[in-house]
């Protein structure tokens, strides 16, 4: 499921606190699952697959402050 190496083969963790991931479904395509909360997540789970971007690769500030997840748009009545 997991490829066998490279950055794909690892869960990610983003600055902003966001998971990601990507596997290969049976028929190969490489399929994305992002998770918006590291916090909720048991790390025990994942051992070494969970890493953060930072350790990765240096971040600028400006990647720093990037997010996966756009506010919740307000509610209107109705």
């Amino acid at each position: 499921m997991f490829e066998p190496y490279g950055y794909f083969a690892q869960m990610v963790e983003l600055p902003d606190g966001a998971v990601q991931l990507y596997f290969r479904d049976p028929s190969g395509n490489l399929v994305e699952i992002d998770h918006p909360d590291v916090t909720k997540l048991d790390r025990s789970l994942f051992g070494d697959r969970l890493v953060r971007l930072v350790d990765l690769q240096p971040q600028s500030t400006e990647n720093l402050s990037a997010t996966l997840w756009a506010p919740p748009a307000p509610r209107t009545g109705g």
